[in-house]
């Protein structure tokens, strides 16, 4: 009986993520080269009727879908029918993009609560092509023009703070004289120029340390890959921290199993149950919080 009781006690439970990444397809139509997205052997679409699965079981773990983890989500044909299945069912959406493809869509008819523009995907343009691209961000940002000022939508315009390269402070400023000559972004409300560090997506060949990891992966979010794989965060692009698969299983066996069970005792325990945690640089970045 004590035994029993003591195992009972040691399982970890989890009801609810943050966010639950959901990547709607893996392919994109830029190839910059700090995203692995053109590195993959195969590039799919998730299927609507794989969606209309995923958030019947998933709407009871988050209130918040991203559609992202690699790829570009405006890509997919079914885009907007995908968007509208997580209104229908309470999640609000997010969205990181590059931003070429917004002109398709008509965002005052699309109920999105956050966008992510990767701006720093702009690197390589012509200065023709900028024209352009900034006069559709402008164009989009008047159709979302009263959700930003009401506080339904907020966008981050990202950029790279990397000062030692010459070409990406170019850049930086190039883009800062679009937005605010062009674009005029100072109108708007909830609109914001957010300026990071340049991403590096884990790989499990670099240097490891398995000890002293306190990550939120697991905790706050998960990922799941267009073909259904569950993984620890959105930065397993390879299904490295895979824990099981939507299309296979529900949630709640893939939380109650074993590999997630032991993962997060792992984590609780300042180590690392996948080399690619040890690896990874974001592996202490929130402290555990």
């Amino acid at each position: 009986m004590k035994l029993k009781e003591q195992t009972t006690m040691s399982k970890i439970t989890k009801t609810k993520f943050k966010f639950i990444y959901l990547e709607i397809t893996n392919s994109c139509n830029l190839n910059c080269y700090f995203c692995p997205s053109s590195t993959l052997n195969t590039h799919e679409f998730i299927r609507v009727k794989d969606v209309q699965k995923y958030i019947l079981d998933l709407k009871n773990y988050t209130d918040t879908f991203y559609l992202h983890i690699l790829g570009e989500p405006l890509m997919h044909p079914n885009f907007e029918e995908i968007v509208e299945l997580c209104n229908k069912n309470n999640l609000k959406v997010r969205v990181t993009t590059n931003g070429t493809l917004i002109a398709k869509y008509n965002f005052q008819n699309i109920n999105i609560s956050k966008f992510n523009i990767s701006l720093q995907s702009l690197i390589n343009f012509s200065t023709d092509y900028l024209d352009k691209y900034f006069n559709n961000l402008k164009e989009m940002l008047e159709q979302v023009h009263d959700k930003l000022e009401n506080g339904n939508l907020g966008i981050d315009l990202r950029l790279w703070n990397d000062k030692n390269n010459i070409n990406v402070q170019k850049l930086n400023k190039l883009i800062m004289d679009y937005l605010d000559k062009i674009v005029q972004i100072d109108k708007y409300q909830n609109v914001r120029v957010s300026t990071e560090d340049e991403f590096t997506w884990p790989n499990e060949l670099d240097a490891c340390n398995s000890n002293v990891v306190k990550c939120l992966g697991g905790k706050t979010h998960l990922g799941v890959h267009v073909n259904g794989d569950v993984v620890l965060c959105c930065l397993d692009y390879q299904s490295k921290t895979k824990i099981g698969n939507l299309k296979s299983q529900s949630l709640k066996e893939i939380l109650d199993g074993e590999i997630y069970q032991e993962t997060m005792k792992a984590l609780q325990a300042g180590k690392a149950y996948f080399p690619l945690c040890a690896s990874c640089s974001y592996r202490n970045r929130f402290n555990g919080k």
